[in-house]
């Protein structure tokens, strides 16, 4: 039996590169990140955040917060640029 279970407080962080071309006359390249804060409150409140740069730029941000122990029930406002 595998008992997984996230600890409070730790955060994760994701990073990539993206590289594309055709070899011929197209090429470019993207950085990505994604952070992830799990368990920022005792109902699991959890903050994320991503970014690209590079070919295309975007960022995102979002604050998941459960209204129930049980996560039925929750809020999630984000922003988008």
């Amino acid at each position: 039996m595998v008992d997984a279970r996230e600890l409070a407080g730790d955060s994760l962080l994701r990073m990539g590169v993206q590289l594309t071309t055709n070899f011929d006359d197209l090429s470019f390249f993207e950085l990505n990140a994604d952070l992830r804060k799990p368990w920022m409150n005792a109902l699991g409140g959890e903050w994320r955040l991503q970014g690209q740069l590079g070919e295309s730029q975007r960022a995102y941000g979002e604050f998941y917060q459960p209204l129930l122990t049980d996560g039925a029930l929750f809020l999630a406002p984000d922003i988008y640029f």
